[in-house]
């Protein structure tokens, strides 16, 4: 995700969360699905904070970089289940689901789940 990039998203949902789960965003009704200079700083932020590569793009090294801070709850971790874990990032906790296919869910600003995805946006 980038200015460029799947810059209106429920991906870029989820990653704003992540970031006001860092303390990086203060603002929760600010998490719209935009990437847009806000979201842009605050990946910028992030990566400085975690000693990677400083360009705001939200890739690979990113994602595995806040891979990181995800415990396991509860459910099965075998292929195909459904499994609920913990975004702990030492200032605020959320919670995701990664369900049986493999796919992330998180909680919107109305606490409903949402899915992250590329190809839409309904998370506001």
């Amino acid at each position: 995700m980038s200015l460029s990039l799947n810059e209106k998203s429920n991906a870029t949902c989820m990653w704003q969360a992540l970031l006001w789960s860092e303390g990086i965003r203060n603002d929760r009704d600010g998490i719209d699905g935009l990437f847009g200079n806000d979201t842009y700083q605050a990946s910028r932020v992030f990566q400085d904070w975690n000693g990677l590569t400083v360009d705001g793009v939200v890739g690979k090294g990113t994602f595995a970089e806040a891979g990181k801070r995800l415990t396991y709850v509860s459910g099965s971790t075998a292929r195909g289940k459904e499994l609920t874990l913990k975004y702990e990032s030492g200032v605020r906790n959320i919670s995701l689901i990664r369900d049986s296919q493999g796919r992330y869910k998180f909680r919107d600003a109305n606490s409903g789940w949402r899915v992250a995805g590329y190809d839409y946006l309904t998370c506001p």
